[in-house]
């Protein structure tokens, strides 16, 4: 197991640019983009297009985006979750759109759009809900949030990267973080803190995008989008 410890401020990348270079080493699997907002700048959009690519007409590699809705101090929410979603749908299409202009084949992603209220996104992602975690090529914990400010403004963040390079599976520290992780997703249920599938983010892109086929695959919320 390779444990790394990563900067993201506004003098360092150290995040930014291991997510980079995950995706550069075309590992099959599933990657994780967990975040409590979604820009829409440039730079995010950027990072989107390159998770994109790295799952594009590739059948075992898949993604799994998770919108997290939080509550301030007085236990409002401060944004809505439709308002969150439609910039996750829209940002989606934006990237699509780009990454197809460039494209003469096509573009086919399996990919799961979860929105998650009142219960913190990262736990349920990083756990992928107490099924695939141990089998898990990568985990990036910290700024995996797709916001401006989170990778390329002002904030200061700290990250741990875990990369199973074990030949035995899992080594002893991701298991015993998935064994928390499971207890925490198993106490959420019992509090009705269960994901909810965000269908408006699938209605917003197949509203914004031509020839678009949507199929069931494994399971309620995954679906697979062929443009």
């Amino acid at each position: 197991m390779t444990i790394k410890f990563l900067l993201q401020s506004p003098d360092h990348n150290e995040t930014t640019q291991e997510f980079q270079t995950l995706l550069a080493s075309a590992k099959d699997g599933r990657l994780y983009i967990l975040t409590g907002s979604v820009s829409s700048y440039d730079g995010v959009a950027s990072e989107l297009a390159s998770a994109i690519s790295w799952a594009a007409n590739q059948a075992n590699r898949e993604i799994v985006l998770l919108i997290g809705i939080f509550a301030d101090t007085k236990g409002k929410y401060t944004a809505s979750l439709d308002q969150v979603v439609t910039k996750v749908g829209n940002l989606f299409v934006k990237t699509i759109n780009a990454l197809r202009s460039n494209s003469n084949t096509g573009i086919a992603i399996n990919v799961q759009f979860v929105a998650v209220r009142k219960w913190h996104a990262k736990a349920i992602g990083l756990s992928g809900r107490g099924k695939d975690f141990l089998n898990t090529d990568f985990s990036i914990f910290g700024s995996t949030n797709f916001t401006e400010p989170a990778r390329h403004g002002d904030n200061c963040e700290f990250d741990t990267c875990i990369i199973n390079d074990d030949q035995d599976g899992a080594g002893p520290l991701i298991r015993m973080f998935a064994t928390k992780l499971r207890t925490l997703i198993h106490h959420g249920f019992q509090h009705n803190r269960e994901p909810a599938f965000a269908h408006r983010v699938v209605q917003i892109i197949t509203q914004n995008l031509s020839n678009v086929t949507i199929s069931p695959q494994t399971g309620q919320s995954c679906y697979q989008l062929g443009f």
